[in-house]
């Protein structure tokens, strides 16, 4: 698709986002609450729009512009530069009339901002991109802070078939999905991605109420890790990322040790 995708947004749907953000000479707007509105509205249709013409990669960029968005409570100037950064992949990809190469699109999702929810000299940004698929939004916001808080990148889907399509867009790293999901289970998910060869050999999790020996549970993929809502949550995330990350002690990481605020070597919160 040539023609009726780039003038589409172009013309509405970015110059709207960049007009809220920077109304005059630059500056970001002072109206925090109704920028944000606008943001997010035109991020969503942007979102939607993109899988309708075909532009996968527009759709997983809008896609963790709106998971940005959502951790954003009052508009900053650095949130401002961030968003910018996502207006700018945008325009260029919208402009350019199709999507970037594999490559080019893995290095794209990977420079994108992250964690709006936090102060950036606070947390080490590491090069680990997570899809997590929650339906529940105070899950997923758990998990998120959680795995934010080791400076991970994470996007989150709510049903099986956004992460689908995420996925293979993102080819993350680490793939957390809740055992219960619409239509589709996460354990069918996990074993979807399984059996996939790009996506076979990534480091795979399910979120799960039912003890370790559910019957539900022996159908997932070999080395499939599992967090228990009901269990120490943070520990088996920590687990976790300890396998992903091979470090020989259970709680060894290369993220800021004990501070004395509660976190572990991981720096996941008890």
């Amino acid at each position: 698709p040539l023609f009726p995708y780039p003038t589409l947004f172009r013309s509405d749907r970015l110059d709207r986002m960049e007009d809220a953000l920077f109304p005059s000479a630059g500056r970001p707007s002072d109206d925090s609450s109704a920028v944000l509105q606008v943001l997010r509205r035109e991020c969503h249709n942007i979102k939607g729009m993109g899988s309708s013409f075909g532009f996968p990669i527009v759709t997983t960029v809008a896609h963790r512009l709106e998971d940005y968005l959502a951790a954003v409570a009052v508009l900053t100037d650095r949130h401002a530069i961030d968003i910018d950064v996502y207006l700018r992949h945008l325009r260029a990809i919208i402009e350019r009339g199709h999507d970037p190469s594999e490559t080019a699109a893995g290095k794209i999702i990977r420079s994108l901002p992250v964690n709006a929810g936090f102060v950036v000299a606070d947390v080490e940004q590491r090069d680990v991109e997570v899809l997590l698929i929650a339906p529940s939004r105070t899950i997923a916001h758990m998990v998120s802070r959680e795995l934010a808080a080791c400076g991970y990148r994470v996007t989150t889907a709510r049903t099986p078939w956004e992460a689908f399509e995420l996925c293979v867009c993102m080819r993350p790293d680490i793939v957390i999905a809740s055992a219960t999901l619409e239509r589709v289970s996460g354990i069918d998910l996990l074993r979807m991605f399984a059996a996939i060869s790009t996506t076979a050999d990534t480091c795979r999790a399910v979120l799960t109420s039912f003890s370790r020996d559910h019957p539900s549970l022996h159908a997932l993929p070999e080395n499939t890790h599992i967090v228990r809502l009901k269990g120490d949550v943070a520990a088996d995330l920590a687990d976790l990322i300890t396998a992903f990350e091979g470090q020989p002690s259970p709680r060894a990481s290369s993220t800021p040790t004990p501070d004395g605020n509660g976190k572990s070597e991981n720096g996941l919160t008890r």
